[in-house]
């Protein structure tokens, strides 16, 4: 199994995270090759991602990213250039096929089903996203869905053949206007709805629990948005499970990656009581930039 991740410093105690509820649900998988797709990993991250990858019996592909390709990309709120970091990797990879996984999620089960799906002709398989809005603003052909790229399985020899990394980097830099959610809207425009559309259970993403029991597990928890788990004010019904596996890792804390008093108040306080709370926080705050306090 050839598994394809990407993140930065930042992100490197989720990744670990996440590959620690990999390894802890997917001990009989065969041979686990890990692609880690990264810049400049501090020698504690780095140290940390060779100790789970030796732990576990897996083995360890670094990609080391060239950024000057990626410049002038538009970026956003809660994303980086890390985010077109699988871009370039996918070209990288000298495999057939490839699980890519997003570091803001955690596994729950055995994944060989996903990883046995047949793509055939086809590049890739995602989960559907059901976003009408993106395939309107990207103008996909007629019947196309737009799909979240979290968990995407690769057709390495389609993809290179197609040449989809450069025809998607070509055209979010020749329409960032068009660009909402960074690569994966470029990724859309080029797959224009020619994707294996897989079961939600593989890629579950945060607004999928409006319609659901949230008390539902899936094989694949995804924390999309950018309200996350490791933050104080996160409600997401899993949240409990990021931290399971976190304490797992050499990352392990009893506090939110966000702590702070102000934030544990809102917490805990009843929500009017909140209300009044984060005006008078907000009032403090003024009144200290204007030197009344």
């Amino acid at each position: 199994m050839n598994i394809l991740i990407t993140f930065d410093n930042f992100y490197a105690r989720h990744a670990i995270t996440m590959l620690m509820s990999f390894f802890k649900n997917n001990k009989k998988n065969g041979p686990i090759k890990i692609w880690v797709a990264s810049s400049d990993l501090s020698g504690r991250n780095l140290n940390n991602l060779q100790k789970i990858i030796q732990d576990n019996n897996a083995c360890l592909k670094i990609i080391n990213i060239d950024e000057d390709q990626l410049c002038n990309l538009p970026l956003g709120v809660h994303f980086t250039r890390a985010n077109y970091y699988r871009i370039l990797a996918l070209d990288m990879i000298d495999a057939q096929k490839v699980l890519y996984l997003d570091v803001d999620l955690i596994i729950t089960q055995n994944i060989t089903s996903l990883w046995e799906q047949q793509l055939n002709n086809v590049i890739l398989a995602a989960v559907d996203e059901q976003n009408s809005e993106r395939v309107t603003a990207l103008n996909l052909k007629r019947g196309a869905s737009y799909f979240n790229s979290g968990v995407m399985l690769v057709n390495l020899e389609l993809w290179r053949s197609s040449q989809i990394s450069k025809k998607v980097l070509q055209f979010i830099h020749n329409s960032p206007e068009l660009i909402q959610f960074v690569d994966q809207c470029g990724l859309n425009k080029i797959i224009d709805g020619e994707f294996l559309h897989l079961n939600r259970k593989y890629n579950f993403q945060s607004w999928m629990y409006a319609n659901c029991d949230q008390r539902h597990i899936p094989m694949i928890v995804h924390f999309t948005g950018s309200s996350k788990p490791w933050q104080m004010l996160n409600y997401h019904p899993h949240k409990n499970l990021y931290w399971y596996y976190r304490q797992k890792t050499e990352y392990k804390s009893y506090m939110h990656d966000d702590f702070s008093i102000a934030k544990l108040l809102i917490k805990i306080i009843p929500a009017p009581a909140t209300r009044i709370l984060k005006k008078l926080i907000r009032l403090i705050s003024t009144e200290k930039q204007d030197g009344i306090v």
